[in-house]
């Protein structure tokens, strides 16, 4: 296949990954504003108020959105560049990419962790590596042509979404 449109496709595969994680489920953009209410006093004048919520589960909650966003980004950049490096995954740009990539994995584990302890964390990072695994070979396999190896990453990813659904 042409590498130039190897490129393109995978600049368009991670175009569309990050469009889909910058969305909301309604259709519409991500809101980042703080969340208040207004009201109004007897003279008129309006006040805002406001009602952040600041806990545990909160501070959980943005913390994963931030780091699954931030992984949707660093996955496909070592995508590309991995097929940019025609496979190699031991390029120093794809190395790098990848190393980026998993330094993202361990914090997601570690929040997982806070929740489910030690153990679970542990667990979550094992198949969370396992399934990104799966996303490179099956790039990897569609970029070169190879049908056989993307019918069995997809195989793979079928697997890994039973094993962590349990």
């Amino acid at each position: 296949m042409n590498p130039k449109y190897l490129k393109l496709g995978a600049g368009l595969a991670l175009a569309a990954l990050l469009g889909a994680a910058c969305g909301t489920d309604d259709g519409g953009t991500a809101s980042t504003g703080d969340p208040a209410t207004e009201t109004t006093d007897e003279d008129g004048t309006t006040n805002a108020s406001d009602t952040s919520v600041d806990t545990g589960a909160a501070d959980l909650r943005a913390g994963l959105t931030a780091l699954l966003q931030e992984h949707v980004y660093l996955a496909g950049t070592a995508i590309a560049t991995a097929v940019g490096d025609g496979g190699d995954l031991e390029a120093p740009a794809t190395a790098s990419a990848v190393a980026t990539l998993d330094q993202n994995s361990v914090a997601l584990s570690e929040a997982i962790s806070s929740v489910y302890g030690e153990a679970g964390g542990e667990q979550f990072l094992a198949l969370w590596r396992d399934h990104i695994g799966f996303f490179v070979e099956y790039t990897l396999a569609g970029a070169g042509g190879d049908q056989a190896g993307q019918d069995q990453a997809r195989a793979e990813l079928d697997g890994y979404r039973t094993e962590f659904g349990a």
